[in-house]
């Protein structure tokens, strides 16, 4: 996956403060957050209580650190910044605790508070704004909400992530279509499930006791209605496997629907999650790549 926009943005930060204080200051700066044993045990805290900092909590840590005591605010500023970068990518890449939007809000909010940087904050803003509107993302949420069907073509990747069974699996997928819809009782169809359902089967004690037969169109019903971020940069809706399988004695039977996840569709594409257990298949990868219609 790429950079996320946190890290992009901690990036054009810390490149600032180098030219304006020096490279030398600015590696300095780097080492003393990344070394900190109260910043290292804070995260395992928060990792732990699936905590979602402020840029208040940022600030105490930061300022726990010896070099930082006598430090001008813009140095305070840019060590917060770089501490909710290593959040987003020790907790918040994992856990999931917000989106992109709301992470990089954090960010906002700190250089806000402490008046450093304004300007390049709202330039930042402006052009993540600017892009996210046409994004694929940002395409496929919009027309969930005017209730249309949505292709998504060019998906190539996928990773599944089993923490039961310590299972992370990277897939390739062959070129396809996902058809998505987040009507109840729609059905999400199109030839990409028949490369990843087989995972589904494979994880509902149901469904593993049937053949997956390539040769049928499955689909997987809608049975939760849609949410979305009030910005816009996620959405979430229930799904559950197909009540109708081939079995080797008859041509169809009825299967009581006990396999549930959630559809979530955010910046790291779209991922189908099972709670309970922690089991999630992401499509993503190559998000910016994808055509939406």
């Amino acid at each position: 996956m790429g950079l996320t926009q946190t890290r992009i943005f901690t990036k054009k930060i810390f490149d600032n403060y180098a030219k304006e204080f020096g490279e030398r200051k600015a590696l300095k700066l780097i080492e003393n957050v990344y070394n900190s044993n109260t910043i290292i045990e804070t995260l395992k805290i928060w990792y732990k209580q699936n905590y979602i900092p402020t840029y208040q909590d940022f600030q105490k840590a930061v300022g726990t650190i010896n070099w930082f005591v006598f430090s001008k605010r813009e140095t305070t500023a840019v060590g917060m910044i770089i501490m909710l970068a290593k959040w987003d990518e020790q907790i918040n890449s994992r856990k999931k605790l917000l989106t992109e939007t709301q992470t990089i809000q954090i960010a906002y909010n700190t250089l806000t508070w402490l008046k450093f940087y304004i300007d390049e904050l709202l330039e930042f803003k402006l052009s993540t704004e600017h892009s996210f509107k046409n994004n694929p993302i940002s395409v496929i949420i919009n027309n969930l909400l005017t209730g249309s069907y949505t292709s998504v073509k060019g998906i190539k990747y996928a990773i599944l992530n089993d923490p039961a069974e310590s299972l992370l699996k990277n897939i390739q997928i062959p070129h396809s279509t996902l058809n998505i819809a987040s009507y109840v009782g729609d059905e999400l169809t199109g030839g990409t499930w028949n490369h990843i359902l087989p995972f589904f089967f494979e994880k509902s004690a149901q469904y593993n006791k049937f053949s997956f037969d390539k040769d049928i169109d499955y689909s997987i019903e809608v049975t939760g209605a849609l949410e979305v971020n009030s910005d816009r940069s996620g959405a979430i809706f229930s799904l559950s496997l197909p009540s109708r399988i081939r079995t080797p004695i008859k041509p169809t039977q009825l299967v009581k629907q006990s396999f549930h996840c959630s559809c979530v569709i955010d910046a790291n594409g779209i991922s189908f999650i099972h709670r309970a257990t922690g089991w999630m298949l992401l499509l993503g990868g190559n998000v910016d790549e994808w055509e939406v219609s």
